[in-house]
């Protein structure tokens, strides 16, 4: 099985916190565009062609057309095997999209929406740097999305610049309240990423440093599943088995084939052989990677979820399993590792420990 990533690069602005490819959207060639992403997605017909999912992510692919979506969407269909029930999901800013965009979106197959709220307040955007949108305008959208979408998702982040754990706990107490029909919610901790606004806002003391607590990760989980919202991976969470698809896809490091500016794919050319590719503006760097390479990419990935896992024979050392499941940061079920909610909250140490570095 495999999903096809598609990259929109192009943003209504920059946020200060934000490291990713992406640019603000100026005037664009669309047909130029559109030409171009269909020969990139020509480029993987050669593997596996069974697609279970297509996910159009950024930057802010909110800010496309109907038709730019729906030519992609009807191209992966005619080139690859994608599966009836194929998850569509589009990345949105609250700003970028209303009733009429969301209903067009949706007749040409999006399936579901994830909505970057990231705060309902709007000194919390602010204190990031998110200028795109207000959090009323954020409110409202997902309000929406979720009475024209069955599978709606919105991303927030916390530990924000002087925020408080027990603001924190208000917060995410009135989005759950606010929010009470939507199937899944991802919860970011801030990343202060080198050479971003933000991190050289509070190098310079402009702005308050984050708190170095695992108390806000215990509020999330807390609250999350007191509400229905079960946490499979360190960052996510899902009501009623409404996992994202792309999501346990990279986790169970299944093939992705990533389209756009800024793109990465992981390719298995043969039972011997996975290739990693990063599409840099038009062209795309293939490298081919190691035995030991791909080891260490499953367990990476693989222990970032409850419901993946690795298998045990990753762990070279049978010592190591005993101290970490006696530490209750894994169990082991069916000969496979598989971390716990304790081993998420350490899970760079856990994973430091297994490849000893």
């Amino acid at each position: 099985m495999s999903i096809f990533y598609i990259h929109w690069p192009f943003c209504l602005s920059k946020c200060d916190y934000c490291d990713f490819k992406s640019y603000v959207q100026k005037e664009i060639d669309l047909d130029q565009y559109l030409k171009e992403y269909k020969q990139k997605i020509d480029i993987y017909t050669k593997y596996n062609k069974n697609i279970t999912s297509i996910y159009f992510g950024g930057g802010t692919p909110s800010l496309l057309s109907q038709y730019f979506v729906y030519e992609l969407v009807q191209y992966i269909k005619t080139r690859f095997s994608v599966c009836n029930n194929a998850e569509i999901t589009l990345e949105a800013n609250p700003r970028t999209l209303d009733i009429h965009k969301a209903l067009a979106f949706k007749e040409v197959g999006v399936n579901r929406i994830s909505i970057g709220v990231q705060s309902i307040y709007d000194d919390g955007l602010q204190s990031i740097g998110r200028r795109s949108h207000t959090a009323r305008e954020a409110i409202e959208c997902v309000k929406l999305m979720a009475s024209i979408f069955d599978n709606v998702s919105v991303d927030l982040i916390y530990n924000r610049p002087g925020q408080t754990t027990s603001e924190w706990k208000k917060e995410l107490t009135e989005t759950i309240y606010i929010f009470n029909n939507i199937q899944h919610i991802s919860c970011y901790e801030l990343i202060l990423e080198k050479n971003t606004k933000l991190s050289m806002d509070i190098e310079s003391g402009n702005k308050k440093k984050p708190i170095d607590t695992d108390e806000f990760l215990d509020i999330t989980h807390d609250i999350l599943d007191k509400n229905g919202f079960e946490m499979y991976e360190v960052s996510n969470f899902a009501k009623n088995g409404f996992y994202g698809r792309s999501n346990l896809s990279y986790w169970r490091y299944e093939d992705y084939y990533g389209v756009g500016d800024g793109a990465h794919s992981r390719v298995t050319v043969d039972d011997a052989t996975k290739i990693a590719i990063e599409q840099v503006g038009t062209e795309q760097i293939v490298t081919k990677l190691t035995e030991q390479e791909v080891i260490k990419e499953k367990i990476i990935m693989g222990l970032r979820s409850t419901l993946c896992g690795i298998d045990e024979k990753f762990i070279n050392d049978i010592q190591k399993i005993t101290k970490l499941e006696k530490n209750s940061y894994i169990i082991c079920k069916d000969r496979r590792v598989i971390i716990t909610y304790e081993g998420l909250k350490r899970l760079n140490l856990v994973i430091r420990y297994i490849l000893d570095v």
